[in-house]
């Protein structure tokens, strides 16, 4: 058991600093895209609160964030998740909490990290840096890590954790969540993220990442707007 703890610490250290797709059709078809943000008021920030907010920790400032972004994930309703602001790492990460990890998928705690500052090399992507629409995609693509660490027993996150030593096995799982994050109908935010990112990061042609061919085929970490917009659109004729 202490072999298994020690395993377990390892691989999300390694993710926070990194960072089979599961039930890639369970899919929300109440939420709403908004390409203006200012329809989030606070009336329908109480709505989601209420309907999506449940065993959900968050600080005020981020609300407008998480709520709606909650919203295309029901399935976590009743899953705790605890967003915690610090101020080093990765701008996002997320990984069950040390206490939780031997419990039952949907008793333990889920934890979202977002730095409120970060290292010179992720500044320019650093959340608050980065677009409201933008934002929220990349809250749904934290949300989609949850989605399949819930089917895991923790066996599985051991595995998963040893795993992450594996670049192609990193480029998957993020891959992997992109896609999940699409499906679940968040692609509209998600392309904004990519869009965003690699314009930030000075990328030559944001759209030159892309992969050909075959879906799943994880040559890119994590998509490219191009990757985005193909999926979205091979997802819509799946439907």
């Amino acid at each position: 058991m202490k072999y298994m703890l020690l395993v377990s610490l390892i691989f999300f250290c390694l993710s926070a600093n990194a960072q089979s797709i599961s039930n890639t059709t369970d899919k929300i078809s109440s939420s709403v895209v908004y390409n203006d943000t200012s329809a989030i008021n606070r009336d329908y920030l109480l709505e989601l609160k209420k309907k999506f907010g449940k065993y959900k920790y968050y600080d005020p400032a981020y609300e407008k964030l998480v709520l709606p972004a909650l919203s295309f994930f029901p399935q976590l309703t009743d899953y705790h998740i605890r967003f915690k602001v610090r101020n080093h790492g990765a701008p996002l990460s997320t990984r069950p909490s040390y206490g939780s990890m031997f419990r039952h998928a949907r008793k333990r705690e889920y934890m979202v990290f977002i730095s409120s500052d970060t290292t010179t090399e992720w500044k320019a992507i650093q959340l608050n840096r980065v677009p409201i629409m933008a934002q929220i995609g990349i809250i749904g693509h934290e949300l989609s890590h949850i989605i399949e660490f819930k089917e895991k027993t923790t066996l599985g996150l051991v595995g998963l954790g040893i795993n992450h030593i594996s670049t192609r096995y990193m480029n998957k799982f993020e891959f992997q969540a992109d896609s999940i994050c699409i499906s679940h109908g968040m692609g509209e935010y998600l392309l904004r993220w990519a869009t965003y990112t690699r314009q930030a990061l000075g990328a030559p042609d944001p759209e030159q990442l892309n992969v050909k061919g075959e879906m799943y085929n994880y040559r890119e970490r994590y998509m490219s707007p191009a990757t985005v917009r193909r999926y979205m659109k091979e997802m819509e004729t799946v439907k």
